[in-house]
């Protein structure tokens, strides 16, 4: 019984160290997991918000956004994400959904839980170089230490982490 106790103690905090943390000052808001998707919002203002994305699950995933009333203005939203790549995506209207969907090898997608499959988080501050006119991705299906330098690539600036 000690022994399952010591390694369970051994190999749960290098469990939690082992896996990618978000990139420094974003945090988990503006975002609500439910059934097969996950909405962002926005809980004051229309304001542009910069959100990433994290695939957590072992296979590639597809995230889709479907727009109801007009299928065709949706299209250019619905990006593959391989295991342990991250995307990045700014968001311009109050709300805004995707679904989590996986691929069999026929092709054909199946929607599965967001929450078991991605990890989410806002940038709690970002500043871009150029207007910004509308939502796009920025960045889009690439590894943990090429995100930030990309989303700087495409005009945006992310403040660093101020030691006290």
């Amino acid at each position: 019984m000690k022994q399952k106790l010591f390694l369970c103690l051994l190999i749960f905090p290098a469990l939690i160290f082992a896996s990618e943390k978000f990139p420094h000052r974003c945090r988990i808001s503006g975002l609500h997991y439910s059934h097969e998707s996950i909405l962002l919002f926005s809980q004051h203002t229309a304001k542009p918000r910069l959100y990433v994305f994290n695939n957590i699950s072992a296979h590639p995933i597809w995230l889709t956004h479907e727009r109801k009333n007009n299928r065709g203005v949706g299209a250019g939203w619905d990006s593959p994400l391989f295991p342990k790549h991250w995307s990045a995506i700014l968001v311009t209207r109050r709300r805004f959904n995707f679904q989590c969907h996986f691929q069999n090898k026929a092709g054909r997608l199946f929607k599965i839980p967001c929450h078991r499959v991605i990890r989410a988080c806002q940038f709690s501050e970002f500043y871009a170089k150029n207007p910004i006119g509308g939502g796009y991705w920025v960045v889009e299906n690439v590894l943990f230490h090429a995100l930030e330098p990309k989303i700087r690539a495409r005009g945006f600036w992310l403040p660093k982490k101020i030691d006290a």
